[in-house]
Formats: structure tokens, C-alpha cells, sequence
């Protein structure tokens, strides 16, 4: 009987081990950080000709569709540089459509690492935002110093930074709402995804990159009037030129639809969740 409690005694459970307390932030925060790193590793690989094509793509976009535009003898819309225009009305746009694709898949593509329990679905959605919110960011300041320095064009530095800061952050707060949205959408419906490229384009002409808002005819206005992209740019225009002006701009549609497409994407994460992914 001794020897048998003796036993008992040196296989007792070993003392746990004392985990630092950390915050629900600080947990968020790294868990997020952790995402950040391991996308980017993933999207721009390990060297820096990743990050070389990420800048390449958007200037060959915007280099195309400036000598297009040159090449059909167009002007300008607004008093400033056709260059300048373009980079002001072409950024609201990609900023969305990329933040868009970009996070749509961040729950779809990282279901097999919600086994881990202190990753949620948000994290990896709220991971890609702010990582394709940054590039964009970062691309388009780089496109406007070359513009502002090669061609000159300092006198037409942005007009108010404070409303440019907020057009872009509408934008890209606008497709998180998209994103979130009909990427719950996709885990459901598979068709849902048909639909999303046909959906991008329509946005893309119909965004503002090739016309001011004021200049079209009325009745096609009142269409275009429910798209809140075509706000996003309109706020980033009159907000960078001084020479522009829009009797178009809604800000208060333009907020009223960013948060509407996030709580929808919320209460869709939700539902979602309580189904089970």
C-alpha cells in the first residue's frame, strides 16, 4: 500500500505553466500582426520583386489609359494636367475595387486556420483590409510625387488634405463593407462569386475616372447618382482641386452607405458564425 501511494504521488499532474495576461487588444493586435506578415509573405513572396510588381501594375494601368486617352485627342475635364486628373480619379476606384477582391476571400480562403482558437474570421478580414488599404495608400503617393516632381505640377499640391484623407478612407471603408458582405455571401452561395467580376466593371466606367459628374445628362445622373463610388471619387476631386467643384456629391449618401454595407456584413458574420463555417 505504500509503495502504491508513492507511485500515486510522483505521477500526480505537474504544476501549469503561468501564461503572461495580455489584453483581448493585445491579443487582437498580435493575432492581426501575425495575419499581416503571413499574407504578405504569401502575396509578395520573399524578395523584393514582389513588391517592385505591386508598384509596376498600378503605374502601367494608369500609363495605359493616359496615353489612350492623349491618343484620342481628349482634354482634361477639369482645369489641371490630363496626368494629374487621371492618378486623382483612377485611385478612389482601385482602392475599392482591390480592397473589394482583396478581402471578399479572407474568410473563404482561411477557413482551415480557424481551428486555432485564437484566430476569429474578422482577424483575417480585417488583416487583408489593412493590408491592401496601406499598399494602395502607398502607390498612390508614390505616383503623385513623380507627378508632382517630373511634370511640375507643384502649384497643384492637394487643395484641403483633411477631405482627401477622409474620400480615401470612405472608399476603402466602403469596400470593406462590400467585401465583408458578399464574402459571407460566397461561404453560402457559390453564385454569388458569377456575379462579382460582371458587378467590378460596371463600377469601374461608371466610377467617375473618365468624367466629371456635373457634365453628364440628367436622366443618366439620376442612375448613376446610386452608385456611391462615383461620391467617393467626386469628395477625393474637389477635395485635392481647387479648380474643381460638384453639385453631384452626397456625403451624407456616401457615409450613409459605408455604414450600412458594414453592419449588413457584420449581422451576415454573424449568422455565419452561428452556422458554422
Amino acid at each position: 500500500m505504500a509503495i502504491g501511494n508513492d507511485n500515486s504521488s510522483s505521477a500526480s499532474t505537474p504544476p501549469a505553466i503561468r501564461l503572461p495576461n495580455r489584453s483581448s487588444l493585445g491579443v487582437f493586435l498580435q493575432v492581426v500582426n501575425a495575419i499581416i506578415m503571413r499574407e504578405v509573405r504569401a502575396r509578395f513572396g520573399q524578395g523584393n520583386l514582389g513588391y517592385l510588381r505591386g508598384l509596376l501594375e498600378p503605374v502601367v494601368f494608369m500609363g495605359g489609359f493616359l496615353l489612350l486617352w492623349i491618343g484620342l485627342g481628349r482634354a482634361s475635364p477639369i482645369a489641371v494636367p490630363i496626368e494629374l486628373f487621371f492618378l486623382c480619379s483612377l485611385f478612389p476606384c482601385t482602392a475599392f475595387l482591390r480592397t473589394w477582391e482583396y478581402s471578399s476571400s479572407a474568410i473563404k480562403a482561411n477557413v482551415g486556420l480557424l481551428m486555432f482558437p485564437v484566430a476569429r474570421p474578422l482577424d483575417f478580414f480585417i488583416a487583408r483590409i489593412i493590408l491592401e488599404a496601406t499598399s494602395q495608400i502607398f502607390i498612390f503617393i508614390i505616383l503623385a510625387t513623380i507627378v508632382h516632381g517630373i511634370f511640375g505640377e507643384v502649384r497643384h499640391l492637394p487643395d484641403d488634405p483633411l477631405n482627401v484623407l477622409l474620400a480615401a478612407v470612405s472608399a476603402i471603408l466602403l469596400a470593406a463593407g462590400m467585401g465583408l458582405t458578399t464574402g459571407c455571401l460566397m461561404m453560402e452561395f457559390s453564385t454569388v462569386e458569377v456575379f462579382m467580376q460582371p458587378l467590378r466593371k460596371v463600377l469601374f466606367f461608371t466610377s467617375g475616372i473618365f468624367f466629371v459628374a456635373d457634365s453628364l445628362p440628367n436622366i443618366v445622373k439620376d442612375y448613376l447618382w446610386w452608385n456611391p463610388l462615383l461620391h467617393a471619387t467626386e469628395l477625393f476631386r474637389i477635395s485635392y482641386f481647387s479648380e474643381a467643384s460638384s453639385n453631384f456629391l452626397n456625403k451624407e449618401y456616401l457615409w450613409g452607405s459605408v455604414v450600412f454595407l458594414l453592419v449588413l456584413g457584420l449581422i451576415l458574420e454573424r449568422r455565419l458564425q452561428r452556422k458554422g463555417y
